[in-house]
């Protein structure tokens, strides 16, 4: 018994270094490399936390920039807690789903096109087909929280700009 307790424990301290010391860093790197990488636009967070006790990401103060530097999207605060239970249910459940401060900008150009146009795929372009459609996957969420600071949309397509 003690050899299965003590295999138990090495297991469970090597998931709390790899958490901790890889993960935790990589997911403070990546993203805004990748999205720099791969849309020419600047991501910034204070930091991101994945927790391995509760199994939970946090962000905090992400902002996403226009390819010329000016805001485009914030969020203050992030959270996705993931249920114990997932494990054993078919569907994903989320105890807890937080997003607070959201702040986004959007406009629509003189020419049509919008401020987000970028981040989208081309027209021509299709997604691959999925191998089998299995319908909507079921996700439960317990506890939802939803914030906006501020949401400004505006259209300098029009003969008078709106703003709103």
């Amino acid at each position: 018994m003690p050899t299965f307790l003590r295999v138990i424990a090495i297991g469970y301290l090597a998931y709390l270094a790899l958490a901790l010391l890889i993960i935790t860093p990589l997911l403070n790197l990546l993203p805004a490399w990748y999205v720099d990488k791969t849309w020419g636009r600047e991501l910034r967070t204070e930091w991101v936390i994945l927790n391995p006790f509760n199994l939970s990401l946090d962000i905090s103060r992400a902002e996403l920039k226009q390819p010329d530097g000016s805001a485009f999207a914030a969020l203050g605060k992030s959270s996705v807690n993931l249920s114990l239970s997932s494990i054993w249910h078919t569907g994903r459940e989320l105890a807890d789903l937080a997003q607070r401060e959201i702040t986004v900008d959007l406009e629509q150009n003189a020419d049509g096109s919008f401020n987000f146009t970028d981040l989208m795929p081309p027209a021509g372009e299709e997604t691959p087909a999925a191998e089998e459609e299995s319908g909507i996957p079921g996700v439960t969420v317990r506890d939802l929280t939803v914030s906006a600071r501020t949401v400004t949309v505006a259209d300098q397509s029009r003969a008078t700009p709106y703003s709103s």
